[in-house]
């Protein structure tokens, strides 16, 4: 088993690469191009889709058993032989086709030195929340066209079986990622509408990026900078700048705004008390102890009496001469913080 191997080894030479290359005859491809002229090449964009597989089930998938015959080639594809030509159409007039759940791509073997040769999909897609309006060929064309070039147009009115709705066909690369939904502006005069798309057929995808041949689950896919949607800004944007221009009471626009106006009052009520404190600390700071000793006094005594034991008149007055005494106060102490400390003067009677 070795000397065999290393017979075979020995074999791969470069002898006869200094030759020029022979150039094979035109009857010999005519009779080849004739051949596979009415053939499909189909290949699998997932590893689980084995070619094996591909060459037993899809011909039971187009109702075709027994009456086309299939190759495996050399790179994984199979090449499936048609008598008719019109089953070949059909076929690929009926895509796309699926194994295993995962899209498969079919090509004619014409096609093969095209630079898109099994790479292209052709989707029917419907087309959903589009006016009515609309739905003309040229507005629809223009939507469509965000996910290819648009080659059909199929308008169905709606009916008393069905109803109505608006497909594109739409060939589509396989390393494209599918867009599901987009936002056109119709009217000037409307805001935006969010058009969907339902892909005919269309079994497993990514659900991160959108591409056919891998799931989420094993997506490399580094989202970009999201695009900015040019939207008209929202009307309670306005309102809500509209109330920080005028002043109003914790109780207006509760709905919207609770948090900022229970907010913006309890900080005005710190902030005033700060400063109320702050006002009565430096007060304190210039009055005698004997001063703050005796007010306290007479405010505890008011307190003591009680309401009973005081006429509402005698209350009065008592409440009247603490205010007089507190601004006597309060101006001696400004007097104070302003100049030099000066003892006060008993009042001199009258």
């Amino acid at each position: 088993m070795a000397d065999k191997e290393l017979w075979i080894s020995l074999q791969n030479l470069n002898l006869g690469l200094e030759r020029s290359p022979l150039k094979i005859s035109n009857d010999a491809k005519n009779r080849r191009d004739a051949e596979h002229r009415l053939s499909l090449v189909v290949q699998g964009l997932h590893p689980s889709q084995n070619p094996a597989g591909i060459k037993v089930i899809m011909p039971k998938i187009w109702k075709l058993e027994g009456r086309v015959t299939s190759r495996i080639n050399d790179d994984g594809s199979v090449q499936f032989f048609f008598k008719h030509e019109h089953q070949l159409l059909t076929v690929l007039d009926n895509g796309p086709w699926t194994y295993k759940d995962w899209l498969v791509v079919v090509d004619r073997w014409t096609r093969r030195n095209y630079p898109d040769f099994l790479r292209i999909i052709r989707f029917w897609v419907k087309i959903l929340n589009l006016p009515d309006d609309s739905k003309s060929d040229s507005v629809i064309r223009e939507v469509g066209g965000v996910l290819g070039h648009v080659d059909e147009v199929h308008i169905q009115q709606p009916s008393a079986d069905q109803v109505g709705e608006v497909r594109v066909r739409v060939p589509i690369d396989v390393d494209d990622r599918l867009l599901f939904a987009r936002y056109f502006n119709l009217d000037d005069s409307r805001p935006p509408v969010l058009i969907r798309f339902v892909y005919d057929k269309l079994r497993r995808f990514c659900s991160t990026c959108g591409g056919l041949n891998h799931l989420s689950t094993h997506c490399n896919f580094q989202a970009q900078e999201t695009e900015h949607l040019q939207l008209p800004p929202p009307i309670h944007v306005h309102i809500a700048h509209h109330m920080v221009d005028q002043p109003h009471t914790p109780t207006e626009g509760a709905d919207d705004t609770m948090g900022e106006t229970v907010g913006s009052n309890l900080n005005m009520e710190v902030s005033e008390n700060q400063d109320q404190n702050a006002s009565q600390g430096e007060d304190m700071e210039f009055t005698h102890p004997r001063e703050v000793q005796d007010t306290v006094n007479a405010t505890f005594e008011v307190q003591e009496m009680g309401a009973g034991s005081v006429s509402g008149q005698n209350r009065g007055t008592k409440r009247k001469v603490n205010d007089s005494a507190d601004a006597e106060q309060a101006s001696t102490s400004n007097k104070r913080t302003q100049g030099e400390v000066e003892t006060p003067k008993p009042p001199s009677p009258e």
